[in-house]
């Protein structure tokens, strides 16, 4: 595609046993906030999440995009007019 570069498709969770609030301004940080957000017809999600694992034990989850049944997809318009007839299969 023209235009289309790799980099833009970057998203991920990045998961540390230190807390992030006591990293202060590490270059993960920096990083990770310098990757910004994807934006797309589903929603706004941060490229890169950081988390650290008593978060995660404590329930708390990533902003991923959606992965439930026709979370991601939009579904097909459907056909109008006569549905056509079915045909027959002749088994002996």
């Amino acid at each position: 595609m023209p235009g289309h570069d790799e980099a833009d498709e970057t998203i991920g969770v990045a998961i540390s046993v230190t807390s992030m609030a006591t990293m202060g301004a590490s270059p993960i940080v920096e990083e990770a906030d310098a990757l910004g957000f994807d934006a797309t017809s589903f929603g706004r999600n941060p490229k890169i999440e950081l988390f650290n694992t008593a978060e995660l034990l404590a329930g708390m989850q990533p902003d991923l995009p959606s992965l439930e049944h026709h979370g991601g997809f939009r579904c097909a318009a459907s056909e109008k007019g006569p549905k056509p007839k079915q045909g027959t299969l002749c088994i002996e």
